[in-house]
């Protein structure tokens, strides 16, 4: 029996299992401040100027995104700024995947994953 926050059951079953989807065990887990700094520099590269679309807004419909059990392709580009979101947003875990990291969104959408990879939970 286990006695734990989702997340830290999420962080011990991905550390088993996670290889399933591309990562190595030992993976790293960003927090918000690491989140940011990923975001500004993303944002920096596509040139879109921070007044125009903050990194704590695209870190937080992200996070909505994340949520929801939303990845980049399943969202609605239903404006200029959701388009610019979308794209952000698959950069970002491109990124991620290419540090071998995890934001605590994807701690729940990656177990998820794992668990539909094993059918434990039906797609």
């Amino acid at each position: 029996m286990w006695v734990s926050t989702f997340h830290s059951a999420c962080v011990r079953i991905l550390r088993q299992e996670i290889e399933a989807l591309g990562f190595n065990r030992n993976f790293t887990i960003y927090d918000d401040q690491d989140q940011e700094r990923l975001l500004k520099v993303l944002l920096q590269e596509l040139g879109i100027d921070e007044k125009q679309l903050k990194p704590r807004a695209v870190a937080a419909a992200i996070d909505r995104a994340k949520n929801k059990g939303l990845w980049p392709v399943q969202l609605e580009d239903d404006d200029s700024q959701a388009e610019q979101v979308t794209r952000i947003y698959s950069l970002y875990q491109e990124r991620l995947q290419q540090a071998n990291a995890l934001d605590f969104g994807d701690l729940l959408m990656q177990t998820v994953e794992v668990l539909r990879r094993y059918g434990v939970i039906p797609r």
